[in-house]
């Protein structure tokens, strides 16, 4: 209630956490691995000013009087806040607290709208290369993201398609060749602000075997696009699922999300109630046409970091 109605103006907080993050902000710069993820950041947005990481030049520009006033722009009515609680919940305790630090705060009825600000994925075949660090260590990076119909299915269907994809590619990648540290791959699903998918494949390696092994995932995905997956990882994923469902609805952070969900994308109580029946009856065939969706060999972004001493050898 007090962050709300009377936020502190504090000039020694205020530069003491501007110095940290000075600090922080050097210290991130001479790591590899935050250079690269922030290179994919810029590159798979176009370099929208929005999706380049904080510089110390933009830090020193930040000033106690524009941080307070944006502060209380924001948080000056709450007409159009939605609250949500979960856990176990006194109901008589709960309406008092509700009337008494909520429903006590003036709103003004401000009409909002959000907006989009333009950041755009690249169109075609984008590579790029960062040279960063002196350790023989390099990741590999592909995106890809395209126009998608948002459902509460269809959500469900590039959950379960990456789980499965995801054991396949770590089964081959990195047990079976042996020569990546680990693999990650990531789908998601946003109605806003437009409806697009975005699916990503990470793997760490010795820089030696960048081309074998992006050749090898390459051969993977048309695989998958042409044949589909075998069984048995559509079902280690469909069990993968099956358990952490039951584990979820134990949760209150769980509850939590699917509810903001469920008020963000106006969707249903899908992820609560008919979760496991929307992902028991995909079959490969299925399969094959979401991985002809997801993977378009057409747009997508490419990104290799390298140790420093490469680009000298080259």
């Amino acid at each position: 209630h007090l962050y709300l109605t009377e936020p502190k103006k504090d000039e020694s907080s205020f530069n003491s956490y501007i110095e940290r993050m000075t600090g922080f902000v050097q210290n991130k710069n001479l790591s590899p691995e935050n250079v690269f993820f922030d290179s994919v950041s810029a590159i798979v947005n176009s370099n929208h000013l929005r999706s380049k990481s904080l510089s110390i030049s933009e830090l020193s520009k930040i000033t106690l009087d524009n941080t307070f006033h944006a502060y209380e722009d924001r948080f000056k009515d709450l007409s159009d806040f939605t609250f949500i609680f979960t856990g176990n919940i006194d109901d008589e305790l709960f309406v008092e607290h509700v009337n008494n630090y909520l429903g006590s705060i003036n709103t003004i009825n401000r009409k909002e709208e959000w907006k989009d600000v333009g950041m755009e994925f690249p169109k075609g075949i984008v590579n790029h290369e960062i040279f960063k660090g002196l350790d023989e260590k390099s990741f590999v990076y592909l995106n890809f993201k395209g126009n998608i119909s948002w459902s509460e299915q269809e959500v469900v269907n590039l959950k379960t398609f990456t789980n499965a994809f995801k054991i396949k590619l770590r089964e081959v990648l990195r047990e079976e060749m042996g020569g990546t540290y680990g693999v990650w791959v990531l789908g998601s699903l946003n109605q806003y602000p437009e409806s697009k998918y975005v699916f990503r494949v990470l793997f760490g390696c010795d820089p030696n075997k960048v081309d074998i092994l992006t050749e090898a995932l390459m051969v993977e995905i048309n695989n998958v696009r042409e044949n589909g997956l075998e069984e048995e990882y559509l079902n280690k994923a469909k069990e993968i699922q099956r358990n952490e469902f039951d584990k979820n609805l134990r949760e209150n952070k769980y509850w939590l999300d699917q509810i903001k969900s469920m008020y963000y994308n106006n969707s249903n109580d899908y992820m609560v109630t008919d979760y496991p029946s929307l992902f028991e009856q995909i079959n490969n065939d299925e399969v094959k046409v979401l991985a002809s969706k997801y993977l378009n060999l057409d747009n997508y972004v490419k990104v290799v970091l390298y140790p420093e001493n490469r680009k000298i050898n080259e």
